[in-house]
């Protein structure tokens, strides 16, 4: 069973204000997963995907407000991976597409 992606805040107004009537959204790879094509000459919705850092690298040191302990201390940092930039891509309403019946999918339903 797929799984279609929970996209973030801005990607949703971002979806909602190039296809206000989007239900089910996916980029062009995950519907040939399914067994869909994208039709001819369909414009794709612009979003905004996170391009990361290789791994190991780039890592930013976030430390917290109160990251001390009871006895004072101070407790570990944590290192997380940051997005370096953005970039855009597109992605496909279900309307956008033909083939197999979608059944059983999780997420990404916009009832707007």
């Amino acid at each position: 069973m797929s799984k279609f992606h929970d996209y973030s805040i801005g990607n949703l107004i971002l979806i909602m204000l190039q296809k206000p009537d989007a239900t089910h959204v996916a980029g062009f790879t995950t519907w040939k997963n399914l067994g869909r094509w994208v039709k001819q000459g369909a414009k794709g919705i612009a979003i905004l995907a996170p391009c990361m850092p290789p791994k190991n690298k780039k890592l930013e040191t976030v430390i917290e407000p109160d990251t001390r302990d009871q006895s004072g201390e101070e407790s570990e940092q944590i290192e997380e991976a940051r997005p370096v930039y953005f970039k855009v891509v597109y992605v496909f309403d279900i309307s956008q597409t033909e083939g197999k019946t979608v059944t059983g999918v999780r997420g990404a339903r916009f009832d707007w």
